[in-house]
């Protein structure tokens, strides 16, 4: 009966671990096309609107995609939030080279790509400390797609308060 219970853990897990790695794999794919979008997007919009959309499209996905709680739901999701981490990290980045003179580049550079990958570390901590053993929670849904939407606003509103005082960024026709 032990030896039962054993291997039905050894399979959930390995059932666990395949889909995780689906989610993986599926991210890294929307990242892939972020990085092949986003250089054509934001020659024709501009970063900082690209930035907006990419947010507002992440909190709605989130909702979408997120609150379904089905495997295949959320490789979709994982798919369009990977796209939009990476399309946002390329623009932000950019801004970030942009912005910086060349002898301090490298060090705020390596600051902000430090607080980035930190941002991942900690999201993964309050996913242990806030989900239940399930894992299922519709709060914590609604609070990640909440942080998109604000986070989509504050940067929309911040982005057109510049583009009122200093001449917008050069978009390409």
């Amino acid at each position: 009966l032990m030896v039962l219970k054993l291997r039905d853990v050894v399979r959930a897990i390995g059932r666990g671990f395949k889909g995780l790695g689906e989610v993986i794999v599926v991210s890294v794919l929307g990242g892939l096309l972020a990085a092949i979008v986003t250089p054509r997007v934001t020659r024709r919009i501009g970063t900082q609107r690209w930035i907006t959309v990419v947010f507002a499209s992440a909190a709605v996905v989130e909702v979408v995609f997120g609150l379904p709680y089905t495997h295949a739901a959320f490789l979709v999701a994982a798919f369009f939030l990977g796209f939009a981490a990476q399309a946002s990290k390329i623009c932000v980045d950019t801004l970030v080279q942009e912005a910086t003179e060349d002898d301090f580049r490298g060090r705020v550079f390596s600051f902000y790509d430090t607080l980035f990958n930190l941002s991942f570390v900690s999201a993964a901590l309050a996913s242990a400390v806030l989900l239940p053993p399930n894992g299922k929670s519709y709060l914590v849904i609604g609070i990640v797609a909440g942080g998109y939407a604000l986070t989509s606003l504050a940067y929309g509103v911040q982005g057109a308060r510049r583009m009122a005082v200093e001449p917008p960024e050069p978009i390409v026709g």
